[in-house]
């Protein structure tokens, strides 16, 4: 199993893009198994910068915990988020759940 994500851009538009980075963090079973975890892609377009981040947590009430840790290494682990993001995303970040 793996968590996948794909950023499209129109060829009109491809030179726009700079400084792109990609990144995987397993949350799975001993942090190792890509069950569980997230994926993330971010560059700059123009001068702005984005960054998508595709996340598989775990499923349940009783696993609220598990998902809260695994979203804490997600945004600490996880090099494609530029620095001044911190443990609040701020505007130019999309997180997709599931």
């Amino acid at each position: 199993m793996s968590i996948r994500l794909i950023v499209l851009v129109h060829r009109d538009h491809w030179h726009k893009v700079t400084n792109v980075k990609k990144a995987t963090e397993a949350t799975g079973i001993g942090n190792i198994l890509g069950n569980k975890g997230g994926v993330g892609i971010s560059f700059a377009f123009n001068e702005t910068r984005l960054c998508f981040i595709n996340s598989h947590l775990a499923a349940h009430l009783e696993k609220f915990d598990d998902r809260n840790e695994d979203f804490k290494a997600i945004m600490n682990n996880l090099r494609v988020l530029p620095k001044t993001y911190g443990a609040r995303p701020r505007a130019g970040l999309k997180w997709l759940l599931n």
